[in-house]
Order: structure tokens, then sequence, then C-alpha cells
């Protein structure tokens, strides 16, 4: 996948934003947290936080990791719920911690 930033700019003007991840991988999905937050899942397993701008803010510590994947993901009031082929659901709530943001706070396996 490829990652790509546009801002409308008044009526019919829309601008591309420069992206720079913090390395080449393959984007599988990806949604809007809050306004000003955009998570995308990796098919490393790697949970990436970017700002509305296209500026990488950080790798969520609490991403599921190799062979973890995350192919769905959905936000909530709270957080985000991410589901991937093996059957896993986990469901991360925002964080107290500035450098954690988010944390896992269910994990669970349903039967493919």
């Amino acid at each position: 996948g490829i990652i790509k930033f546009f801002r409308l700019q008044g009526q019919d003007d829309v601008k591309q934003f420069p992206v720079q991840p913090p390395k080449l991988q393959h984007f599988l999905c990806h949604c809007w947290l809050t306004t000003d937050k955009m998570l995308v899942c990796c098919e490393s397993g790697e949970l990436l936080l970017f700002d509305t701008n296209g500026e990488f803010q950080l790798t969520l510590p609490a991403s599921p990791g190799e062979a973890r994947c995350a192919t769905s993901v959905v936000p909530f009031s709270k957080g985000f719920v991410i589901g991937g082929d093996d059957g896993f659901i986990r469901v991360f709530e925002k964080s107290e911690d500035p450098r954690e943001v988010y944390r896992q706070a269910i994990q669970t396996q349903v039967d493919p």
C-alpha cells in the first residue's frame, strides 16, 4: 500500500503533503482515530500513528508484531479495535502515558 495525505484548501484546491514513513512497508489498513490522528496497520504487525499533516508520530509500543498483522481496524470512542487473518481481535484504549498513547486492553481469538 501507499500512504498519501491530501488537504482540501478552498472549494476545489487539493494539495498533497509529502509523507515519510519510518521505513518502507506494506500497509494493510488505516483509520482516522480523531480529527488529528491516523492509524496505519502494517504487514509487519506495526501500528503507526500519523498526524493530519502526514508526519509520522510513533510506532505504538503495543503493536502486535510479526505474524500478527491487522487486516482491519475500526475506531470507537475510547480507542480502536483491530482484527487479523488468524482470528485475533484486539481492543486498544487511550493511555494516560504520552509514550504509549494507546494501550492494549483486550485480546481474544475467535475460531475461523
